[in-house]
């Protein structure tokens, strides 16, 4: 928990993920020349999410040059991993054990999350350029982008809430999705990030 709040809370690590998750297998160097990052700040948080079990690392012997020869590629989802690790008995767990600041410290930390990686995700899709032809370096493929902001009074939020649960799961079981192959980028990606906030009035805090 105490790693992946680490991870949450650096911009390169989450960096470093987001391309992965676009671009599949990657070489430390084509990252370092597509996100900017330092060598060194690389290195440290591929190591950081190796550490964490979010990425594999695997070499390529078909490659002459052996600086090209390592690739990294995502092994699991941070998003899935922190739905673990943001359970009440773990909440609980965290009391019993005095470590209740660390629990906390995570859950600020996945707090931002969803919307860190959709940023850095759109960031990233927005610098994409692939030539409709080749040879024609100054065509690109458009993207297309949506935003909105509502604040509105809801009569029945638990009604709005099983609507929006409703769009994800049938966003995440169509028909059209396969299983995804972490070493291969995707080919029509999509970022997308709901937040919706606003008071339970069937819960009354003692605090």
């Amino acid at each position: 928990m105490q790693l992946l709040t680490q991870i949450s809370n650096s911009e390169s690590s989450l960096l470093i993920f987001s391309y992965l998750n676009l671009h599949g297998k990657t070489t430390p160097a084509k990252l370092r020349e597509q996100t900017g990052l330092s060598k060194a700040t690389t290195f440290r948080n591929l190591a950081l999410l190796l550490q964490a079990g979010l990425v594999e690392k695997e070499e390529d012997s078909t490659v002459a040059d052996k600086r090209y020869r390592l690739h990294y590629y995502i092994k699991q989802n941070i998003l899935e991993l922190s739905k673990t690790l943001s359970t009440s008995e773990l909440r609980e767990h965290a009391v019993v054990s005095g470590r209740t600041e660390t629990f906390q410290d995570w859950v600020f930390a996945l707090e931002n999350l969803p919307l860190a990686l959709n940023q850095l995700t759109s960031k990233l899709m927005l610098s994409m350029r692939h030539p409709a032809s080749k040879g024609l370096a100054t065509e690109c493929q458009k993207i297309i982008k949506m935003m909105a902001f509502r604040l509105e009074d809801v009569d029945d939020f638990h009604e709005l809430l099983t609507a929006l649960n409703g769009f994800l799961t049938e966003f995440d079981t169509r028909p059209s999705k396969k299983p995804r192959d972490w070493k291969q980028p995707l080919t029509q990606p999509v970022a997308l990030s709901i937040s919706a906030v606003a008071p339970d009035p069937t819960e009354i805090c003692n605090e």
